[in-house]
């Protein structure tokens, strides 16, 4: 286990800085290191459900091995809450310091003028939604902006 989690550190080292870092402005620094790792959690969090699953259908009424898929699932509740945290948290303690720091800018891009009709970024938290870029923070997780 201990390999596996060393290999994940060191693939945060070398993906972080890559797609995130490279970049002057720390509010877009910031929102794309959140969007890397809320999306990295969710793809882990989709694997724990799948392989929760499978060993669920695979138990067989064997009690030993409907424990241990009970365990993964509720492995998987644990994990989803913890995303979902994250990201929410994320969003609270920025709210927080940006009053305090006194950054009035966002992370979403509001200066599109062409008039398209396009309300990008015009959802708040808890409101439905497709994609990333309906939502006011930039996230959207299991079609409800966060």
């Amino acid at each position: 286990m201990s390999k596996k989690l060393l290999f994940i550190i060191l693939l945060t080292i070398v993906v972080v800085p890559t797609f995130c870092l490279a970049i002057n402005d720390v509010d877009t620094m910031m929102a794309n290191t959140k969007k890397l790792v809320i999306n990295i959690g969710m793809a882990i969090v989709v694997i724990g459900w799948v392989i929760a699953g499978i060993l669920y259908l695979t138990a067989g009424g064997a009690e030993q091995k409907v424990s241990t898929a009970k365990k993964a699932m509720i492995a998987a509740v644990i994990g989803t809450v913890l995303v979902a945290i994250a990201a929410l948290g994320y969003d609270a303690i920025k709210g927080l310091l940006d009053p305090i720091i006194g950054n009035t800018t966002t992370t979403n891009n509001n200066n599109n003028n062409n008039n398209t009709g396009n309300n990008t970024g015009s959802k708040i938290g808890g409101a439905s939604c497709s994609a990333d870029e309906e939502c006011d923070s930039g996230t959207c997780m299991m079609g409800i902006c966060l």
